[in-house]
């Protein structure tokens, strides 16, 4: 945007691309005087800042109606008025909605691995819930005794295991509203002590 603010501020390209992103994340505004010679002399900028409103409509013939892509966490002003031959008038009195924010889904158990004593679960959700997922928990269970494991992201590991015994194995998933529900379970994996050095047979070939 190019101009003398805030008469003749307009944008130099179009703003469509910027018009159709999320609001989340940070936005940045950098402020440049280009506009400087020996009559028009460099200015200080005080301050500056920007705001950026979301805007969602919805037209509907009866009664409810349902405005939909709505970002949950936020409070959206809202107004109704009827379409007629006069235009779109009169405008009801605002009312305010609070969208919240929910919890997790239940995340999906994408792959796992084992090492000695240990599980390790590769977990994925598909929708957090509005907010960033702050911790998962594994739960591995050979069907009396349960073990757990924590991890601010995935994977996670599930530590202090038997070795040759079969567990199965649930995730749930936590943010700030609170936490999911629990994960199918997987199939039976049984975590296993890895094997050291080489076997004897193909030491004895090697020195020969």
């Amino acid at each position: 945007m190019v101009g003398t603010f805030p008469t003749t501020l307009t944008s130099v390209d179009s703003l469509d691309d910027v018009t159709r992103q999320t609001m989340d994340g940070d936005w940045v505004l950098s402020i440049e005087d280009i506009d400087v010679g020996p009559i028009v002399i460099e200015g200080v900028l005080n301050s500056w800042g920007m705001r950026i409103t979301e805007e969602l409509a919805r037209n509907g013939s009866s009664s409810p109606i349902e405005v939909s892509g709505a970002t949950r966490g936020r409070d959206y002003t809202c107004t109704v008025a009827p379409v007629s031959k006069l235009g779109t008038t009169p405008v009801s009195d605002p009312c305010t909605v609070s969208v919240p924010l929910e919890l997790p889904s239940v995340p999906t158990i994408t792959s796992t691995d084992y090492e000695d004593g240990k599980i390790v679960l590769t977990v994925s959700v598909s929708d957090n819930g509005g907010t960033d997922i702050s911790g998962y928990e594994a739960t591995c269970t050979d069907g009396t005794n349960a073990f757990t494991g924590t991890s601010t992201s995935s994977p996670i590991t599930v530590s202090g295991l038997t070795n040759d015994v079969a567990y199965t194995c649930t995730v749930t998933a936590t943010n700030s509203v609170g936490t999911s529900s629990v994960s199918t379970a997987t199939h039976p994996i049984t975590p296993e002590e890895a094997s050291t050095g080489l076997p004897i047979w193909l030491l004895y070939q090697a020195t020969q």
